[in-house]
């Protein structure tokens, strides 16, 4: 893989959102908005290593969004946009497994619109 920018970001993801990112469906990576996240700038690039079998995928940032809730990103995206398979219900409380209440109310929520890098 030949990347033209350095990788500027890395995070971890489970093996479903890893594979939905690798598949290229899932299109919206959804974290806190916190400070580490608050350095992310469109053009970079995003490192994502699966916990299971760390297997890393880069990504390109083609945009970010905030929003105050998870709610409210559920609702402007298509489910398969931020991960979720055909058919299944997505469900913003899924997103309380990775992020507490208070963490949410506190720095309020970012969607990476990213691409793949082949």
């Amino acid at each position: 893989m030949n990347i033209e920018k350095p990788v500027t970001h890395i995070m971890t993801l489970r093996p479903s959102p890893f594979a939905a990112i690798k598949s290229g469906n899932k299109v919206i990576e959804m974290r806190l908005n916190d400070e580490k996240r608050k350095l992310i700038s469109v053009g970079d690039i995003l490192s994502f290593e699966n916990t299971d079998t760390h297997e890393i995928i880069y990504c390109e940032v083609l945009g970010l969004k905030p929003f105050p809730s998870f709610k409210e990103m559920y609702i402007y995206y298509k489910p398969e946009e931020i991960g979720y398979a055909k058919g299944d219900h997505p469900d913003y409380h899924d997103m309380a497994q990775y992020y507490s209440e208070e963490k949410i109310a506190k720095y309020g929520t970012l969607a990476i619109h990213i691409k793949l890098l082949k």
